[in-house]
């Protein structure tokens, strides 16, 4: 079954190496004429570049793995590119890693274990094409075709692996905005965990709780969505208000677990609902708020960074990466417009610092919001909110772990 598979692969990019080479050659002409020296490793990556994002897009009933690794196999073969150009390709700045960013950077140790087995012997690549499509049937393959299809034009969640650690927890005495609850410690964070990119948006809690409770749901930009509730039995279909990319608030801490207990039961049921809102969401995974701790590893880069605000950002410059009550005239933005930090250098993570507080498993609230402080958003700074008021200023982000 494996050697047909991989004879499938080569024939059906047999034809896309071509249309890559033929984009190739334009390319490299136009250079010529423009006196550009284009290297012949640059030659390489461009044809390479060309015939992924080509088969991707010219072959979606095709399992993304099969695609990738065929495409590897057949232009190594053929000397268009080496097995050192493969981490740039598949993890760098090329048409698929940005359609894709959270697959590229999964795909990460299995391209290492493809460049290992094309430097010893080709022909390891076939049992390492079978042990892919039958791990990952259910998860990134999968979630790829999904991705790709999906024509919302709503804001969606993806969520970044988390390695535990160890870090420096709280800050110093003298640090701007220091509480008496930010004494310095040593915290350990024993179990990996994946974090969102984005704080839960207002489309994304309508879309799974069917209503929305948002103290700026109405406001300038609001649009009509349709949602599904369940009255006496029956599934019925009304219209409300929302912003949708907007970060939902104005929620109590009870209607945040209830929000999370009908996303695990759609993760346990497998509904197609949950795709739609997470598109990498991994078969039966369960979601919850973040720890205090994890908050903070997360803010810190993993203990990287040990200043009140991301290296590079200061009090001066904090409108890079948050909306507070310098510049968010006086409401929630749409997340992801500022700019991410970048956990390990490479995992996009938006507004965590401002726009809204973000409420914690242990209660706390962390990062901020449109009408604070600078000192704030410390990543030391802490929160809270009054049991039962609903607070325009007060969301809530998820992480996720394996069932």
């Amino acid at each position: 079954m494996t050697n047909r598979i991989i004879s499938k692969i080569v024939r059906i990019f047999a034809d896309v190496l071509a249309v890559a080479i033929f984009c190739f050659v334009i390319r490299a002409s136009a250079s010529e004429i423009a006196g550009i020296d284009t290297s012949a490793t640059n030659s390489r990556l461009v044809s390479c570049v060309q015939a992924l994002s080509a088969g991707v897009h010219a072959s979606s009933n095709i399992r993304f793995s099969e695609l990738v690794i065929g495409a590897l196999k057949e232009l190594i073969s053929r000397n268009f590119i080496t097995p050192k150009d493969l981490p740039m390709i598949l993890l760098g700045q090329n048409p698929l890693a940005k359609q894709n960013t959270s697959l590229a950077f999964e795909l990460r140790d299995v391209v290492d274990q493809i460049i290992t087995a094309i430097e010893a012997d080709h022909e390891q690549l076939a049992p390492l094409v079978q042990k892919l499509i039958d791990e990952n049937s259910q998860s990134f393959i999968e979630r790829t075709d999904r991705q790709i299809k999906t024509k919302d034009k709503f804001t969606q969640l993806l969520f970044y692996p988390i390695e535990p650690g160890s870090f420096t927890m709280g800050s110093p005495d003298d640090e701007d905005g220091h509480q008496k609850n930010e004494n310095l410690h040593q915290a350990t964070i024993a179990q990996k965990f994946w974090i969102a990119n984005f704080p839960v948006t207002q489309w994304q809690y309508a879309m799974v709780m069917g209503t929305i409770p948002s103290h700026f749901q109405t406001a300038t930009g609001a649009i009509e969505i349709e949602v599904e509730i369940v009255q006496n039995g029956q599934v019925i279909k009304k219209k409300i208000s929302v912003r949708p990319n907007h970060p939902v608030e104005g929620l109590l801490d009870a209607e945040e677990d209830k929000f999370i207990i009908k996303l695990n039961e759609l993760s346990r049921k497998d509904d197609p609902l949950i795709y739609k809102i997470i598109p990498d969401h991994p078969k039966y995974w369960q979601y919850r708020k973040p720890t205090d701790k994890e908050w903070e590893y997360v803010a810190r880069n993993r203990g990287v960074w040990k200043g009140p605000y991301p290296d590079g950002i200061t009090k001066y410059n904090l409108d890079r990466i948050a909306w507070y009550n310098k510049n968010s005239g006086d409401q929630t933005h749409a997340v992801g417009e500022l700019e991410p930090i970048l956990i390990d250098g490479k995992y996009p993570v938006y507004d965590l610092y401002g726009n809204v507080w973000e409420s914690t498993s242990n209660g706390v609230l962390r990062g901020g919001s449109w009408c604070s402080e600078p000192q704030d958003l410390r990543a030391a700074g802490r929160g809270s909110r009054v049991p039962g008021y609903r607070s325009g200023v007060a969301g809530f982000r998820l992480v996720r772990t394996p069932p």
